[in-house]
């Protein structure tokens, strides 16, 4: 047999991305036991959350514009190439005034949080995650909704109530909340 040898699943290359600066305020350093952790109040993380979701909802990133600008410009793009191009960045255009979303089809959210060892909350992150993007849908014209199937060639419209928006993600959290209930279902799954 070879040798172990760990390699991270996704290596990523140089992040390139523009970040910004969202608040200085929730954040903080802390010591303990010589290592420098940082200490993130509840409340930033229902900041970064909505704000995160804002962004997303309205706007795209400017490398993304210059790219679908880039189409306009390109003597080889075709005719529909130019076409699509130039309605997204005019959706775009209206989207950026923040009454419109991109996309209208905003009925599913869904928060994927990274943090590592160094990163405090004392809290459920997820709560205060769930209450940034309940935030963003209460405030902003998002729609609280769901297409289901009902037939092979039909669908309806569910309505979805604000305080459900993070109740799949709350209901996967208490099933494997523990360590029995996750060797459990694992052992089912056998």
């Amino acid at each position: 047999m070879s040798e172990f040898k760990y390699q991270p699943m996704f290596e990523h290359g140089v992040d390139t991305t523009e970040y910004e600066l969202v608040s200085k305020d929730y954040v903080r350093t802390i010591e303990c036991d010589g290592r420098k952790i940082l200490k993130v109040e509840p409340e930033g993380l229902t900041l970064l959350a909505k704000r995160a979701f804002e962004d997303v909802s309205f706007f795209l990133r400017a490398s993304h514009l210059q790219k679908l600008a880039n189409i306009l410009a390109d003597p080889e793009a075709t005719d529909n190439d130019k076409f699509v191009a130039h309605t997204m960045l005019m959706n775009q255009v209206v989207a950026a005034e923040g009454e419109l979303p991109t996309c209208q089809d905003t009925g599913t959210a869904i928060a994927i949080g990274k943090k590592g060892e160094n990163v405090w909350t004392g809290v459920d992150d997820a709560e205060y995650i769930s209450k940034g993007v309940y935030q963003t849908y209460a405030e902003r014209n998002l729609r609280y909704s769901q297409a289901v199937a009902q037939k092979a060639q039909s669908q309806a419209q569910v309505g979805v109530k604000q305080s459900e928006l993070a109740a799949a993600e709350a209901t996967l959290k208490q099933k494997f909340s523990s360590f029995d209930g996750a060797k459990k279902r694992f052992e089912r799954a056998k």
